[in-house]
């Protein structure tokens, strides 16, 4: 503004033109203070907003965080003042603006008439405001300690209404960003309305909202946050009683005084089942063991079995015996069987006896059946036994050698009856006559002949030993039939045993060179004592006219006779071990170039090996001949 000096004279175009420059600078004045009035105002409304989301988001009344720049005298001052700026006469259409709204005008604040002054900041707003001049009353704000902060719930958003949120003194965005204050008769858009939610900063959604409504209250109002969580019945407790637990429970699903029932819904609590108190429909677990092989069921149900109560043992068991038969033939189920022969009552034992009944042999020929029929024998009364041997007694020469029914003949043999047996070996022998050398020879069988030498009556055995005896020279060859020499020579009667080693002396350099019968040898050579190694080292140091070297030197030099000759160097007397030592130190070019004999040649010629080891026999192994 040019300065003017006392004595000037102002023509009348001067001083309109002096009016018009003072006109502008004062509508530029009013503008300015319009716009810091607006952005004080967005500020203000700015903290406000956030003090009240920090505050509603909080955990406890106690956390005041998001004002730590700003103190409250501040903003109570500021909220004044922008309570008593005047507004500008407006009145609100009753609708929203339209999506054809433009936001150009209120863009820019440029006042390009003078009359703009008077509209103020809201004069931008003509897509929301109508053309109407009555004015708008004043809002005042609240401060951050009348705000009322909703509980739990409405931080959920769970009941909260679209008029609950457009409440007094709260901003609303449009969906292209203009701004607005709604008083307490704003009503929100339509929430199916993709207008006025689809934009970048539309920010109307009931269920995200922090608080609902502002309401005047005192400053020493206490906020008392409701309990967290859906309650578990109503007050009176109407919405579970006796017949809707029926329905839940199900059939046979009873809960008894101090007992908890749970329901069987998957995946099962094993661990919470396992408590005294705790019952569930147990036929459930025991159709998954039945149909899907479930391991876990099965050590679950047993473990009850130990430690569940009376009662629920009782209902275990009959859910049991119910489907004995499959769970007899289950991989984890025969287990459970086997427990209830342990923890059933006799009615229940009687029970799962009648499920084997009439089915002993095909259980004895099962992988899983024959181990329920071997702990049957031990906890099911004797007449039940005697039916379970009549059946079995049927089909002997299948059952017999059979891999899994050759237990239960053991387990047979084995058994000890309070009254009169039954004539079990009469029909086995009848039965197998002319067969038991057969038997012997397998490798199921050869278990059954042994457990028969060392379980049934001389009487009853009479007949298998005499026909081994008979067969001696093909069983002690066999895989397997040589266990049966070997029992005969170390624990068979005094005549069997000696008939048994005079075979074996005859035979002894075809013997002491075979795979089986070699073992055979051994075993006499160590329950034999001296009488049997002398006779033993004259048959295989006899020599023939028809054989360059004595049969001794063969077997020294043999892949399993070797071990034979290192047994007598290493636990014979003095007298034997130099008797055989000079045979050997004679063939000692020949030894030292075979792979087994140079063995024997070491134990010859080293003085270490060349003392007797005192203690017993040396681990020299036999089954890792190569």
């Amino acid at each position: 503004m040019r300065s003017v000096s006392p004595n000037t004279r102002y023509t009348p175009g001067h001083v309109v033109q002096d009016l018009k420059e003072v006109s502008r600078l004062q509508s530029e004045l009013m503008a300015a203070k319009s716009q810091i009035n607006v952005m004080n105002e967005e500020l203000a409304q700015t903290r406000i907003t956030k003090h009240t989301i920090d505050q509603a988001l909080s955990q406890s009344t106690d956390d005041h965080a998001g004002l730590q720049d700003v103190s409250e005298h501040t903003l109570a001052s500021l909220q004044t003042k922008f309570a008593q700026l005047p507004r500008p006469g407006a009145e609100r259409a009753d609708t929203w603006p339209s999506a054809g709204y433009d936001e150009s005008s209120s863009s820019s604040m440029e006042f390009r008439e003078p009359q703009s002054i008077s509209a103020g900041p809201f004069a931008g707003s003509s897509g929301i405001w109508s053309s109407s001049k009555a004015s708008l009353p004043s809002m005042p704000l609240p401060s951050p300690t009348e705000m009322q902060f909703p509980g739990p719930q409405a931080r959920r958003g769970s009941a909260i209404e679209p008029g609950e949120i457009y409440g007094a003194a709260n901003r609303v965005w449009n969906n292209q960003g203009h701004r607005s204050f709604a008083s307490q008769s704003l009503v929100g858009p339509p929430l199916n309305d993709p207008r006025y939610f689809s934009g970048r900063r539309a920010s109307y959604n009931p269920g995200a909202m922090p608080f609902t409504s502002v309401e005047r209250l005192s400053p020493s109002a206490q906020f008392n946050p409701s309990p967290i969580g859906t309650p578990l019945a109503t007050p009176t407790g109407n919405d579970f009683n006796a017949a809707s637990a029926a329905n839940i429970w199900g059939p046979g699903g009873t809960a008894q005084p101090g007992q908890t029932y749970v329901s069987t819904i998957e995946p099962l609590n094993y661990r919470r089942l396992l408590e005294r108190s705790v019952n569930c429909n147990w036929k459930y677990i025991v159709d998954k063991i039945v149909c899907n092989n479930d391991q876990q069921a099965s050590i679950f149900l047993q473990q009850k079995l130990k430690i569940g109560t009376a009662d629920q043992k009782h209902a275990i068991v009959d859910a049991i015996v119910a489907q004995a038969y499959q769970l007899m033939i289950n991989r984890f189920g025969n287990f459970l069987v086997q427990r209830c022969f342990e923890h059933g009552t006799q009615e229940q034992i009687q029970g799962i006896a009648n499920s084997i009944r009439g089915n002993t042999v095909a259980l004895s020929m099962d992988a899983f059946g024959c181990h329920v029929i071997q702990k049957a024998f031990d906890c099911v009364p004797e007449e039940f036994k005697a039916t379970m041997v009549s059946e079995l007694l049927r089909r002997i020469p299948e059952t017999v050698i059979h891999r899994y029914a050759c237990h239960v003949w053991q387990k047979l043999f084995e058994l000890r009856w309070t009254g009169n047996p039954p004539q079990i070996m009469k029909y086995v022998n009848e039965a197998l006559r002319g067969m038991w050398h057969e038997v012997a020879l397998g490798e199921t069988g050869s278990l059954v002949v042994q457990n028969i030498f060392e379980n049934c009556l001389e009487n009853d055995k009479r007949p298998c030993i005499t026909e081994v005896l008979e067969y001696i020279d093909l069983i002690a060859r066999g895989q397997f039939g040589n266990w049966c020499i070997q029992h005969i020579c170390e624990h068979g009667a005094p005549h069997d045993r000696s008939r048994a080693i005079d075979v074996v002396i005859q035979n002894a350099p075809e013997y002491s060179m075979d795979q089986y019968a070699s073992k055979v040898v051994e075993k006499c050579l160590k329950v034999g004592g001296n009488e049997f190694l002398d006779r033993y080292l004259d048959r295989v140091c006899e020599g023939r006219p028809d054989r360059p070297r004595i049969p001794l030197i063969d077997i020294a030099s043999d892949q399993y006779g070797n071990y034979l000759v290192q047994w007598i160097l290493q636990h014979a007397s003095i007298q034997h071990r130099e008797q055989v030592a000079s045979h050997i130190r004679k063939h000692m070019v020949s030894l030292r170039g075979s792979k087994f004999g140079s063995r024997v040649g070491m134990l010859c010629c080293n003085p270490i090996y060349n003392r007797q080891v005192p203690g017993p026999p040396s681990p020299t192994s036999r089954f890792t001949r190569t």
